[in-house]
């Protein structure tokens, strides 16, 4: 089954992070691991490095874990900027 996620990776519930990671080519064992241990969207963008290494200690992984939550990082930053700049000076009313 194709996963399809409509909406923002913090809102993932545990289901949807393990589902969401599968689609970005992280094993099924590994995902398993996310969701056994409730790994929700927003906890995910929030683990350390000595979370990942305890739940992806393989290095390989751990990696590819971590590249995901970087570009989900790197996607909440842009919208952040899109949502406070751009649309903070088209409703400015100037």
């Amino acid at each position: 089954m194709a996963f399809k996620r409509s909406g923002r990776v913090s809102d993932l519930s545990e289901e949807g992070m393990a589902e969401y990671l599968m689609s970005r080519g992280v094993r099924h064992v590994l995902a398993a691991e996310f969701r056994r241990n409730l790994v929700t969207g927003e906890a995910f963008l929030q683990m350390t490095e000595d979370d990942l290494k305890e739940l992806a200690p393989l290095i390989g992984e751990r990696v590819l874990v971590r590249q995901i939550q970087k570009q989900c990082k790197l996607a909440v930053s842009f919208m952040y900027f899109f949502f406070t700049r751009f649309l903070g000076l088209f409703f400015k009313g100037e």
